[in-house]
């Protein structure tokens, strides 16, 4: 989703793509929820999104998606998340 969330903010760390800010997130318990900066290079970590932040220096700059839930190892689930701006649904957790 185009956009940053304002929710409670976990923290942040420069990044290198919205396919790294994902891992972060999912490698954070807390995090629901990320926001990564393609301009900056900065990935925002979230416990909720809140409200979506499409106007400012976010503006087409910014993509938001939300944490694969429900995960167990070993087991294949569908869902679908933002990655790069592209929707991504079967993975198997390992």
């Amino acid at each position: 989703m185009e956009g940053r969330c304002t929710g409670a903010n976990l923290g942040s760390e420069d990044l290198q793509t919205e396919a790294e800010c994902l891992q972060q997130c999912k490698d954070l318990q807390e995090c629901q929820w990320f926001t990564y900066d393609q301009i900056d290079g900065v990935c925002y970590l979230f416990s909720d999104c809140g409200d979506l932040d499409t106007a400012g220096d976010c503006a087409g700059a910014c993509w938001s998606g939300q944490k694969p839930c429900g995960e167990r190892k070993g087991e294949i689930y569908t869902t679908y998340y933002l990655v790069e701006r592209d929707y991504y649904s079967t993975y198997i957790v390992s």
